[in-house]
């Protein structure tokens, strides 16, 4: 579908790359295929034009060394509070009675914008205190380890697939891992990083969050669905 929109949209922007130095913005991108096809299409390696492509997997890029990686660091407090009171303050007006609990939810999202911003919409739902602090007691957010928090973050994470009913579980690992949301226990730990996000997958389906499903993955050896409850 990404391939055929652009191929319907390709002679104005052909032309438009072709006589203007542009710049070329993907977010999201999953598979570096699709930068190499997407560069020699728009014909950006024989213009001034530059592509610059976001990913939540770094193998991409570091996968071919043309490509100038910059990783994004993680922020501070402040700007962690400022991006969680826009995100939440949407629809509902500003309340100096939550901004203490703005502070501790900061403090848990150790500057992880995915984490903030998943939890900003969330909250953003949420008219009073009280709202807050039940969704915040429903996620067991106040009293947990930071192997839980992290558990909470992938669960939260699944709810950017909110419009998609189920999701290979290899697929799932890869953007959990690539987000920093799972850990070993510790480092002398003989478990893998892959072996603790089937840990974090087993403990969410135990706790009822998710149902792990067998089903048929087209163009796929492995068969395992991991299927979000509403």
């Amino acid at each position: 579908m990404f391939r055929n929109c652009l191929l319907w949209a390709s002679p104005s922007h052909s032309q438009l790359l072709a006589s203007a130095k542009c710049l070329v913005v993907i977010d999201d991108l999953w598979s570096l295929d699709y930068l190499d096809w997407l560069s020699s299409f728009l014909g950006i390696r024989e213009t001034a034009s530059k592509l610059v492509a976001s990913t939540r997997f770094q193998e991409l890029a570091t996968s071919n060394p043309s490509i100038e990686l910059f990783k994004l660091r993680h922020l501070t407090e402040e700007e962690s509070l400022e991006l969680l009171v826009r995100r939440v303050y949407v629809n509902i007006p500003k309340d100096p009675q939550l901004h203490g609990m703005l502070e501790f939810i900061v403090k848990r999202c150790k500057g992880i914008p995915l984490a903030i911003n998943v939890l900003g919409s969330l909250l953003a739902t949420k008219q009073t205190s009280g709202e807050w602090k039940a969704a915040l007691r429903a996620m067991e957010l106040c009293n947990v380890h930071q192997e839980d928090s992290l558990q909470l973050f992938c669960f939260l994470y699944l709810g950017l697939f909110s419009e998609q009913p189920s999701i290979e579980v290899e697929t799932l690992y890869q953007l959990w891992m690539a987000e920093g949301f799972v850990q070993p226990n510790n480092e002398e730990s003989a478990i893998t990083t892959a072996d603790a996000a089937d840990q974090y997958l087993d403990e969410l389906a135990t706790r009822g969050f998710v149902d792990v499903n067998e089903a048929e993955v087209p163009n796929s050896s492995d068969s395992n669905l991991v299927v979000c409850m509403a």
